[in-house]
Protein backbone atom coordinates (compact mmCIF):
# COMPACT_ATOMS: atom_id res chain seq x y z
CA UNK A 1 0.00 0.00 0.00
CA UNK A 2 1.37 3.41 -0.90
CA UNK A 3 2.17 5.21 1.94
CA UNK A 4 0.30 8.59 2.85
CA UNK A 5 3.26 10.82 2.04
CA UNK A 6 3.61 9.17 -1.45
CA UNK A 7 -0.03 10.02 -2.73
CA UNK A 8 -1.04 13.39 -4.15
CA UNK A 9 -3.95 14.27 -2.30
CA UNK A 10 -4.67 17.59 -2.72
CA UNK A 11 -6.25 18.92 -5.86
CA UNK A 12 -3.68 21.86 -6.10
CA UNK A 13 -0.92 19.60 -6.31
CA UNK A 14 -2.70 17.85 -9.14
CA UNK A 15 -3.43 21.17 -11.31
CA UNK A 16 0.06 21.84 -10.84
CA UNK A 17 1.60 18.59 -12.48
CA UNK A 18 -1.27 18.00 -15.13
CA UNK A 19 -0.90 22.03 -16.19
CA UNK A 20 3.25 22.43 -16.32
CA UNK A 21 4.47 18.26 -16.50
CA UNK A 22 6.35 16.42 -18.95
CA UNK A 23 4.20 13.94 -20.90
CA UNK A 24 4.66 9.88 -21.17
CA UNK A 25 2.15 8.68 -23.39
CA UNK A 26 1.62 5.33 -23.43
CA UNK A 27 -1.31 3.25 -24.91
CA UNK A 28 -3.10 2.50 -21.77
CA UNK A 29 -1.73 5.26 -19.55
CA UNK A 30 -1.31 8.93 -19.87
CA UNK A 31 1.09 9.91 -17.30
CA UNK A 32 2.29 13.53 -16.43
CA UNK A 33 5.29 13.75 -14.37
CA UNK A 34 7.22 16.99 -12.95
CA UNK A 35 9.96 16.89 -10.56
CA UNK A 36 9.33 17.94 -6.62
CA UNK A 37 11.44 19.26 -4.01
CA UNK A 38 10.77 16.58 -1.38
CA UNK A 39 13.16 13.35 -0.90
CA UNK A 40 10.49 11.11 -1.95
CA UNK A 41 8.13 10.47 -5.20
CA UNK A 42 4.35 10.94 -5.02
CA UNK A 43 1.81 9.55 -7.13
CA UNK A 44 -1.68 10.20 -8.11
CA UNK A 45 -4.22 8.04 -10.20
CA UNK A 46 -7.41 9.37 -11.77
CA UNK A 47 -9.90 6.52 -13.34
CA UNK A 48 -12.71 8.74 -14.33
CA UNK A 49 -16.27 7.49 -15.21
CA UNK A 50 -15.16 7.46 -19.49
CA UNK A 51 -13.25 4.30 -18.46
CA UNK A 52 -16.30 2.44 -17.08
CA UNK A 53 -19.56 3.16 -15.18
CA UNK A 54 -18.74 0.48 -12.49
CA UNK A 55 -17.12 1.72 -9.70
CA UNK A 56 -15.83 -1.95 -8.71
CA UNK A 57 -13.77 -2.27 -12.02
CA UNK A 58 -12.39 1.99 -11.38
CA UNK A 59 -11.61 0.41 -8.27
CA UNK A 60 -9.93 -2.30 -9.28
CA UNK A 61 -7.43 -0.27 -11.72
CA UNK A 62 -6.63 1.91 -8.97
CA UNK A 63 -5.65 -0.89 -6.64
CA UNK A 64 -2.94 -2.59 -9.43
CA UNK A 65 -1.85 0.88 -10.34
CA UNK A 66 -1.16 1.86 -6.91
CA UNK A 67 0.39 -1.66 -6.15
CA UNK A 68 2.83 -0.85 -9.15
CA UNK A 69 3.61 2.70 -7.77
CA UNK A 70 4.34 0.81 -4.35
CA UNK A 71 7.04 -1.40 -6.15
CA UNK A 72 8.20 1.87 -8.72
CA UNK A 73 9.26 4.13 -5.44
CA UNK A 74 12.24 2.37 -4.99
CA UNK A 75 13.75 2.16 -8.70
CA UNK A 76 13.18 6.03 -9.36
CA UNK A 77 16.82 7.55 -8.85
CA UNK A 78 14.80 10.72 -8.12
CA UNK A 79 11.98 12.56 -6.93
CA UNK A 80 9.18 13.68 -9.04
CA UNK A 81 4.95 13.93 -8.72
CA UNK A 82 3.44 11.50 -11.23
CA UNK A 83 -0.24 11.83 -11.90
CA UNK A 84 -1.20 8.44 -14.17
CA UNK A 85 -4.58 9.10 -16.02
CA UNK A 86 -6.43 5.59 -17.46
CA UNK A 87 -7.07 5.84 -20.77
CA UNK A 88 -11.02 3.20 -21.33
CA UNK A 89 -8.97 0.45 -23.56
CA UNK A 90 -6.99 -0.81 -19.87
CA UNK A 91 -10.61 -2.07 -18.85
CA UNK A 92 -9.97 -4.67 -21.15
CA UNK A 93 -6.49 -5.83 -20.49
CA UNK A 94 -5.13 -8.34 -18.08
CA UNK A 95 -3.39 -7.36 -15.25
CA UNK A 96 0.78 -8.37 -16.93
CA UNK A 97 -0.31 -5.88 -19.85
CA UNK A 98 -0.73 -2.69 -17.48
CA UNK A 99 1.97 -4.07 -15.78
CA UNK A 100 4.42 -3.90 -19.17
CA UNK A 101 3.43 -0.64 -20.15
CA UNK A 102 3.55 1.29 -16.93
CA UNK A 103 7.25 -0.41 -16.82
CA UNK A 104 7.80 0.97 -20.31
CA UNK A 105 6.90 4.33 -18.65
CA UNK A 106 9.10 4.04 -15.41
CA UNK A 107 12.33 2.91 -17.62
CA UNK A 108 11.83 6.35 -19.66
CA UNK A 109 11.09 8.67 -16.75
CA UNK A 110 14.29 6.56 -14.93
CA UNK A 111 17.01 6.43 -17.81
CA UNK A 112 20.02 6.09 -16.35
CA UNK A 113 18.70 2.90 -13.94
CA UNK A 114 16.97 0.38 -15.02
CA UNK A 115 13.35 -0.11 -14.04
CA UNK A 116 12.59 -4.06 -12.62
CA UNK A 117 10.00 -4.68 -11.12
CA UNK A 118 9.07 -7.71 -9.04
Amino acid sequence: MLAKKNRLTHDKDFKRVTKMGKVINQPLLFIKVLPNDLVYSRFGIVVSNKVSKKATLRNRLKRQLRALSYSALKELSSSFDIVILVRPEARQKKFQELKEIFLSAMRKLNKNKPCILK
